[in-house]
């Protein structure tokens, strides 16, 4: 026989979604996509090849708050450091292609290796 008392409550849980940050950095990117198209298209073909290729854009946070009875779980979708760093270098005029590899540094390398590897099963 089992002792001891059982309490059966029910807990509400919310889940939200916040992806403010994300509208606001590809509004803005929006925006200077066309300047700099004309300044440099290699800048944007090479900005794309990081997508294409895998480079993180944008990571996802997660905030979590629990009380006797209700949860809530916010899912926060933010730009990467990298990112950031490639819309600052973008808003300064700094148009050099070295810059917009770097801003992701070692993963977009990374992204790219493992495209490549894809491709090659893929192929065999």
């Amino acid at each position: 026989p089992r002792r001891g008392l059982s309490i059966m409550t029910s807990v509400s849980t919310t889940i939200k979604f916040d992806g403010a940050a994300i509208d606001d950095a590809l509004a803005e990117l929006r925006l200077l996509l066309p300047k700099i198209a004309q300044r440099s298209p290699q800048v944007v073909d090479r900005f794309v090849g990081l997508i294409e290729s895998g480079a993180e854009l944008f990571m996802i946070e997660l905030d979590r708050r629990v009380t006797a009875d209700a949860s809530e779980l916010v899912i926060r979708a933010q730009p990467t450091d990298g990112f950031r760093i490639l819309m600052s270098a973008l808003r300064a005029g700094n148009l050099d292609l070295a810059t917009v590899e770097q801003a992701f540094g070692h993963g977009a390398s990374s992204a790219q290796s493992r495209k490549d590897s894809a491709s090659e099963g893929v192929a065999s």
